[in-house]
């Protein structure tokens, strides 16, 4: 009878600890729903998802912004439901919370209910997963598919079955069509598979690891293969990260700062490895340490955001550290002592959540150095508002109906995609694209300018020869300029 009961209570926890984190993580995302699209989103329906047919997302392949599979989905959706700014989030929206119930039971099958949650509940109070489970990008689709890849990988490793093979195959091909630097966390799966096994000798493994690593080259190849050059001259355009050191502490400071009790709580168990268990330690470091060394592979460095995608890869090998921790506790501590250090954990969750929420700003001051901000406070999550910029220049061109010039310092793909929506004509803006520039505004005398401030309507003044200038409105950060020649 008491057997049965606790097999009740266990059955009862299973399910109700991964319905309150969905449920946390959809009250955690909500409030960001509603925010207006920001330079990459804008560009994605601008460019890709306004094109007339659905092959033609992946034929038009100029920027590495065009997330193909996540496009294409996105095409799609809004095919069938209305277009509005909570629609165009409500896919990563569903990506996030789908890719929370993933890792939980991967997690809870590898190392039980208590690390599991204590994991998830990290990841669904983090400012990254808020940015990005409401982010109209491929980033929380990405992240649904490397978790589903490490799944499949690990179970293919141990039962050799063709099925999970191809479900393994059919994640890496969909998660290198949404974003070429998935590559990094997909290799980070390979020292997690020898960390799985690291009793078996190498040579048992390595047929199943050499067809993992094939079915990569193999997805890339199918994909890419259609487009080489123009994926290839993609490649070459210069956007990103100038310093690869600053990319790399903005990304694992980010990661430090979201799982911090996880990460506190799992020292016992990294330390007690280090002597005993060194290829699991050197393993581990291994994984954590594949994000790093891609920042440094081209110049400039990726956005750290491009491998937002790694992180359910490592929070799987901080699952191994904090089970060590727990056994470490089963030997030595009582069931109540243990009881109190997993409610402290948890209160520890929470106090974190409070401070990365409460500090934002200064700790995107103090991770981001040489770039923008991709994890903690972006501009555009707060009091960014290109609705009101659109507005006030529809304003000012009533009495004066000039061209309106959209310099690269604001974000220009929002203005042109609220401008579209309140009715400016699309020809009566003028900026420069990712791939072409504007050579010059010789048939223009007078012009409005969106910009953020003097020092970059000076720099106008001098590129395009205008004799003048005056501030029309002053939005904070966005000013809006009349030149003249």
């Amino acid at each position: 009878m008491w057997e049965n009961n606790l097999k009740e209570k266990k059955k009862i926890l299973c399910f109700a600890a991964p319905a309150a984190i969905v449920v946390l993580a959809s009250l955690a995302i909500l409030p960001f729903m509603f925010r207006p699209l920001w330079f990459d989103e804008a560009l994605t329906i601008n460019e890709y998802i306004r094109l007339d047919k659905i092959s033609d997302i992946y034929f038009f392949y100029t920027i590495p912004n065009n997330h193909i599979v996540y496009n294409i989905f996105l095409k799609c959706f809004l095919g069938i439901f209305p277009f509005s700014e909570p629609m165009l989030r409500l896919p990563s929206a569903i990506f996030g919370l789908a890719s929370v119930l993933a890792l939980f039971y991967l997690l809870r099958r590898q190392f039980g209910v208590a690390i599991s949650s204590l994991l998830m509940l990290c990841l669904v109070f983090s400012m990254p997963f808020s940015i990005y489970a409401t982010a109209a990008r491929g980033y929380m689709l990405s992240f649904l598919l490397i978790s589903a890849a490490l799944v499949f990988s690990l179970r293919f490793v141990k039962t050799r079955r063709l099925s999970d093979f191809a479900f393994y195959f059919f994640c890496v091909l969909l998660s290198v069509g949404t974003i070429p630097s998935n590559l990094a966390a997909i290799f980070c799966i390979f020292p997690v598979i020898l960390l799985e096994n690291n009793r078996v000798p190498i040579k048992k493994l390595s047929l199943p690891i050499g067809l993992l690593l094939g079915g990569v080259c193999l997805a890339l190849a199918v994909f890419y293969l259609p487009i080489l050059g123009k994926f290839l001259k993609a490649m070459r355009l210069k956007e990103g990260w100038p310093d690869p050191f600053q990319a790399a502490f903005h990304f694992y400071g980010a990661l430090a700062i979201s799982f911090l009790p996880a990460i506190l709580f799992g020292l016992a168990g990294l330390f007690s490895g280090v002597a005993k268990r060194k290829k699991m330690f050197i393993l581990s470091l291994a994984a954590l340490l594949v994000p790093g060394i891609f920042f440094f592979l081209r110049s400039p460095s990726p956005f750290p955001r491009a491998l937002f995608s790694c992180w359910p890869v490592i929070i799987y090998i901080l699952g191994h550290l904090c089970h060590r921790t727990a056994a470490i506790m089963r030997l030595k501590l009582k069931a109540p002592h243990r009881r109190l250090i997993f409610l402290s954990v948890f209160l520890l969750i929470m106090l974190t959540a409070f401070f990365e929420q409460g500090q934002r700003a200064e700790l995107s001051k103090f991770f981001t150095r040489s770039g923008q901000d991709d994890y903690f406070k972006p501009y555009f999550i707060e009091n960014f508002n290109p609705v009101k910029a659109v507005r006030k220049t529809i304003e000012l061109r009533k009495n004066r109906p000039d061209s309106i010039f959209v310099d690269k310092s604001f974000d220009y793909p929002s203005f042109i995609f609220y401008a579209g929506v309140l009715g400016i004509p699309r020809e009566c803006i003028i900026f420069d694209f990712p791939y072409k520039q504007i050579d010059n505004l010789d048939s223009h005398r007078e012009i409005y300018v969106v910009t953020t401030g003097d020092e970059r309507m000076r720099g106008f003044i001098e590129r395009f020869g205008f004799s003048g200038y005056s501030l029309e409105e002053d939005l904070g950060d966005i000013k809006i300029y009349h030149a003249s020649k």
